[in-house]
């Protein structure tokens, strides 16, 4: 369970404080629905529950099931990088987290 970045596995990603960020969430694996929430500091998946709707979540891409004759489901997720500070991004699906479906965003000054 990984996410993948540019052919890195569950990247440090970094972006200034307000900073306009597109992503791209693309589920290409072929028996098992994922999803990527952002959230402040050290929040745990446990602590959002199923489908990721606690507080504290700053963007979120819903659950994409698996491929299709048409191709991989894909979401483009649009937000403003939040003030300085660590964030994480994670599947919020039980034990995907835990088992490695989860990376640092940071907010750093230039």
């Amino acid at each position: 369970m990984k996410f993948r970045t540019a052919g890195i596995n569950d990247p440090t990603i970094e972006a200034p404080p307000a900073a306009n960020i597109t992503l791209e969430f693309i589920n290409g694996d072929s028996d098992m629905a994922h999803m990527w929430l952002l959230v402040a500091g050290e929040a745990s998946a446990d602590s959002f529950g199923y489908g990721g709707h606690g507080a504290g979540h700053i963007a979120a891409a819903p659950p994409l099931g698996d491929p299709t004759s048409a191709g991989q489901p894909v979401e483009t997720v649009n937000f403003t990088a939040p003030e300085v500070g660590t964030y994480h991004y994670m599947c919020p699906f039980p034990r995907h987290a835990a088992e490695g479906m989860s990376g640092r965003f940071l907010v750093q000054s230039a």
